[in-house]
């Protein structure tokens, strides 16, 4: 009888931290930058489990189910406001990414951040900016993080459609003065 070889399973799990001063002791010390990510990421571990911390400075880029959670809410305003998602994209970009003005053959251009190039922690804090601006809460990031097929995808943009297009900006059109 030849015995199984078993295979630990091993769990990544990576948050955006802040190196900041303690204003107690007056020492170094981490500040997690998404507290709400942190703590629904750390419920997945075992209590007593033991866990090993690595601590870079190596900034990750943001996910691709990051990106189509940030396309399928963009519809979703979309549905509320009356503009297109890629209305919705252009302004937000414009809102918050925005890195100043060039000027190209005479006239004037805004430089823009592509959101592809965010971190994972930037592309949080952007969707959550939108939110904030919009009033129109973000759906759930759940199913995102599970990985989704495509048809899984469009299953779940279609019940977050029906709900969202009851949903009425709480404030003003937010594209009417986007420059």
């Amino acid at each position: 009888m030849t015995k199984k070889k078993t295979f630990p399973t091993y769990e990544t799990k990576v948050f955006e931290c802040t190196i900041v001063v303690d204003p107690a002791t007056g020492k170094k010390r981490i500040s997690i930058d998404h507290e709400r990510f942190y703590l629904h990421e750390l419920s997945k571990f075992k209590l007593g489990e033991k866990v090993l911390m690595k601590i870079t400075n190596k900034k990750r880029k943001r996910s691709m189910a990051q990106n189509s959670y940030m396309h399928l809410y963009f519809s979703l305003i979309a549905l509320s406001s009356g503009h297109t998602a890629k209305e919705i994209k252009s302004w937000a970009k414009g809102k918050f990414l925005s890195k100043g003005i060039t000027e190209v053959f005479g006239d004037k251009v805004r430089k823009v951040d592509e959101t592809s190039e965010l971190t994972i922690g930037e592309m949080m804090e952007f969707v959550d900016r939108v939110e904030a601006h919009t009033g129109i809460p973000a759906p759930d990031p759940e199913p995102f993080n599970l990985g989704i097929t495509n048809s899984e995808y469009q299953e779940l943009k279609a019940k977050q459609a029906e709900k969202y297009s009851q949903t009425i900006m709480i404030k003003h059109d937010p594209l009417s003065s986007w420059w």
